[in-house]
């Protein structure tokens, strides 16, 4: 049965290709200009699963997607999966490095590629709202002095000019994405599925109080669980209040002592969220 999958972007676009490793082609890929428009179709039941970015090993979190999910209570991650980003420079047929004066590309992408830039200082980098929409846009305008900065399969899809491959700084550039589909009763997954995961994914918010945050990372530490990430975010409810978004190992964790944990969480913070329960993504 072919399922809705979601991602942000363009067939191209490192969405577009988590999409497909994680489910393969036999699917119903829909490509979304924004992450919060997804996430309210996901809600809807419009889509089946959403492919949220969530981590790249060069820049880290990717909170223009965790700040949406963080307040999503329905929404709830099942399974992950991690993209080598290999950054090429694109360009129109018969087009060289030396007649570009513009790149395209989305700002995260344009970061981690910042050797190229000052190899190139006659090259100026623009932000543009996506990698693979970069390499629409440069082939809309036909101009030789402009180019895009995308994957291979972008590129290649438009029939435009790899100039160059692997133009980021870092070899082994890696994006992380979390797979969400709509859960209403996420006791659900409180009975094989936890013993059969390796990772659980969580975001909370502590009470004003002297002490808050260790009191919550005692409870982790209490249980013999082991934190894998911790990251603040601010809340944007007040000034300099922060949030935290939690990974952690619950790989041989029984249902019973998940429970006890995640009750004591609740008990003593203002807010939380289960964002996800879920295998780690091994086969890279």
């Amino acid at each position: 049965m072919m399922q809705k999958i979601g991602y942000q972007g363009v067939y191209g676009a490192y969405s577009s290709i988590a999409s497909l490793n994680y489910f393969g082609e036999n699917n119903d890929f829909i490509g979304y200009d924004d992450f919060k428009t997804m996430a309210d179709d996901l809600q809807r039941g419009k889509i089946d699963y959403g492919v949220f970015p969530v981590e790249n090993s060069t820049t880290g979190q990717i909170y223009r997607t965790l700040d949406i999910l963080k307040y999503e209570k329905d929404l709830f991650a099942i399974g992950e999966t991690i993209v080598e980003v290999n950054h090429n420079l694109i360009a129109l047929p018969n087009t060289t490095v030396d007649d570009l004066k513009f790149v395209y590309s989305h700002p995260e992408a344009l970061s981690q590629c910042p050797e190229f830039f000052k190899k190139h200082p006659h090259i100026t980098p623009v932000s543009y709202e996506d990698t693979a929409k970069s390499v629409v846009y440069i082939k809309e305008l036909n101009n030789k002095e402009n180019g895009a900065i995308a994957s291979s399969l972008a590129g290649k899809t438009h029939n435009m000019n790899i100039l160059s491959t692997s133009i980021q700084d870092m070899s082994g550039n890696k994006t992380r994405f979390l797979i969400f589909k709509k859960v209403l009763d996420k006791s659900y997954y409180f009975t094989d599925t936890v013993q059969n995961s390796e990772k659980l994914s969580c975001y909370f918010e502590t009470k004003h109080e002297t002490g808050a945050l260790s009191k919550i990372l005692e409870i982790f530490s209490k249980q013999n669980y082991n934190l894998l990430s911790l990251h603040s975010r601010s809340t944007k409810k007040n000034s300099f209040e922060y949030g935290f978004f939690v990974d952690v190992n619950i790989n041989g964790i029984d249902v019973e002592s998940l429970k006890n944990l995640l009750y004591k969480l609740e008990d003593n913070l203002l807010y939380f969220n289960l964002l996800g329960i879920y295998n780690e993504f091994k086969n890279f």
